[in-house]
C-alpha cells in the first residue's frame, strides 16, 4: 500500500481480544500503529518486545496500538489459541482476529510482520514488511507524536 493514503477500516468477521472494537474513525486523531502478526511466526514473535516497548514509551502520548494477527497456518484461526498466545506473549494491545485475511488485504500487506504507523489524519504515512527495520518506525512515530 502507498504512503499517505486513507487507512482502511477494519472489515469482515472479525473478533477482538483485549479491548472493544474499534473503527479507524473513533482512532483518528491519534497516531495508530498497526502490526500484523501471527503467534506462530518467530520474525512476529521477536517483534513482540518492539512493540511491548513502544506501548510504554508512547501510550501515555497518544499512541494507539492494534495487532492484527492473521494465521499462516489454518490452526491459527482458533480464537481459542490465539487468546492463549496472547496470554502467554503477555501482549496488552487490542487484537483483532482476522482468519479471512480481509483486514490483510484491505492493507495490501503481503507478510508476517507487518507495520503500518498511521497519522492523526488517518492516513498511512509508514508501512514494513517482514525483516522490519525497526528503528525506522520508532523514529515515524516519535516524530509523529
Amino acid at each position: 500500500m502507498e504512503a499517505n493514503l486513507k487507512a482502511p477500516d477494519f472489515q469482515g468477521t472479525i473478533t477482538w481480544l483485549n479491548g472493544e472494537p474499534m473503527t479507524m474513525e473513533e482512532l483518528q486523531g491519534h497516531v495508530v500503529l498497526i502490526y500484523f502478526w501471527d503467534y506462530t511466526n518467530l520474525g512476529c514473535i521477536e517483534s513482540l518486545a518492539y512493540i511491548k516497548a513502544w506501548r510504554e514509551k508512547y501510550r501515555r502520548l497518544g499512541l494507539r496500538m492494534v495487532g492484527v494477527h492473521t494465521p499462516e497456518f489454518p490452526f491459527g484461526r482458533s480464537a481459542v489459541a490465539v487468546r492463549s498466545a496472547v496470554s502467554a506473549l503477555g501482549i496488552k494491545t487490542p487484537i483483532l482476529l482476522d482468519g479471512e485475511f480481509e483486514v490483510w488485504n484491505a492493507y495490501g500487506n503481503r507478510t508476517w510482520p507487518g507495520f503500518f504507523v498511521i497519522n492523526t489524519e488517518g492516513e498511512i504515512v509508514y508501512s514494513d514488511i517482514g525483516e522490519c527495520a525497526f528503528d525506522n518506525i520508532e523514529s515515524v512515530i516519535q516524530d509523529l507524536l
